[in-house]
This record gives C-alpha cells, structure tokens and sequence, in this order.
C-alpha cells in the first residue's frame, strides 16, 4: 500500500495513498464519461502514481507526462506515459496540442495560477477538457504539513512554521478556496463544472481521525468544508 506523508512536530501522518489516487481517478472519470481522448497531457505528475492510477479508467490513446523534477519520473511509469521534464508555466507544446489536460494537487504550489491556466487553453484542442484537484483552503487540516489552520494562517506564519519546526527551505504551498480558482477559470474556459472531494474513510490515517472525519461527515460539514475540489473545464 503507498502512502501520502506529513509532520508536525515530528508526528508522521500517513495518509492512505492507494485509496487517495483511486478515488481522484474515479472522480476524473465521472466527470469525463466515456469520451475518448486523442492525446492527454498530466501536468505535475511527481512520481506518476496518480497518472498511472487514471490512466487505468480514462479512455485515451497516449499519455505525456510533464514534471519539473526528472528524479521525480520513475522508469517503471514510461509504460503507461512519455514523460517530459519542463515547466508548467512554459510548456514546450504547439498551440491546440492536447484534448485532455489534468493536474493533481499541483496549482496550490502554483503562485502565478493564471500563467498556467493561459498555459492550459493555449495548448488544449478546441472543445477540449481540463481537470484539475486541489485541497481546500477552508478544510481544517493543512495536508501538506498536517498542520491544522495552516493554510487560513497569515503567510508569515506559515513560512515562520515551515523553516523552524519542519526545516524546510521554505513554504512553497499557496492554498486557494473554490471561488477564487473558479474566478481564474470562468475567465479562460466556456464551461466550468464543480465536484466536492471527500476521500473514503479508510484514507485517514488513525482511528481517531477517522471517528472524527465521520462524525464531520455525518451532519454535512463535510458539505460546506470538503478535503478538496475537482473542477472540470471546457474551452469553446
């Protein structure tokens, strides 16, 4: 089983990560249905388990994956996609490239999101499909960190936080709610359609947590507060 990891104050959280990436995949392709794509570009695809994992139900008939880290693409994933090194916001592709372009948990490590998304309609084919997941701002717990409130912190904070406690160089996460990602899509795609992504239980890590996420789950905050979003955009 693969697992999803995060500290704080020296707690690893493991998170469920074969049951993370299977349930993104199924939401990719409800929202897809059973249309089939020529070419379909992952952008940001780390180690590939998430391309993999999608890759498995969406229809399509070849894979590009694109990452800045060349360590980040492991060879045993080249079976399923041509892997890239390059970046998002200066993606090495012609105009109208692609019917299909996905990214997973990338445009929170994005601060110059409308570069991107200008990224993603330049190369997208008419009448072609964007998806994209990101955690939600507003959600109580700070995946990245396991921090709770982390994300709705001053960035100060969170940057004080991220070099004392974690070591790390610095906070390289810019949390972002659904209406601020749906003003940057509303401006670049015709249509925009909206999915709330709150994982099955068993990608919680303790049981604590789990009784927690359930109890939340059970009177709707989960409704109003969800772990994530996908959103699914079109260009005319």
């Amino acid at each position: 089983m693969s697992s999803l990891k995060c500290s704080f104050l020296g707690l690893r959280i493991a998170i469920n990560g074969s049951s993370h990436h299977a349930y993104i995949s199924r939401q990719t392709a409800m929202l897809l249905g059973k249309e089939r794509f020529k070419l379909w570009l992952d952008v940001g695809c780390g180690d590939g388990i998430q391309t993999a994992e999608v890759a498995k139900i969406v229809n399509h008939d070849l894979c590009v994956a694109l990452d800045m880290a060349k360590r980040h693409i492991p060879k045993r994933f080249r079976i399923v996609a041509d892997s890239i090194v390059a970046d998002a916001l200066h993606m090495p592709f012609r105009d109208r490239s692609f019917s299909l372009i996905t990214c997973y948990s990338l445009v929170e490590h994005l601060r110059d999101r409308e570069l991107f998304l200008k990224e993603v309609k330049r190369t997208l084919k008419r009448r072609g499909q964007f998806i994209a997941y990101f955690p939600n701002r507003l959600f109580p717990l700070e995946f990245h960190t396991g921090m709770p409130f982390l994300s709705i912190a001053p960035r100060w904070f969170a940057e004080v936080f991220a070099k004392t406690l974690l070591h790390w160089p610095t906070y390289a996460v810019w949390p972002l709610t659904k209406k601020e990602f749906w003003r940057l899509c509303a401006s670049h795609f015709e249509s925009v359609v909206i999915n709330n992504a709150n994982f099955e239980e068993d990608v919680i890590p303790t049981s604590f947590l789990r009784y927690l996420y359930r109890t939340t789950k059970k009177f709707g905050v989960l409704r109003i507060f969800p772990i994530g979003y996908v959103f699914k955009c079109r260009v005319s």
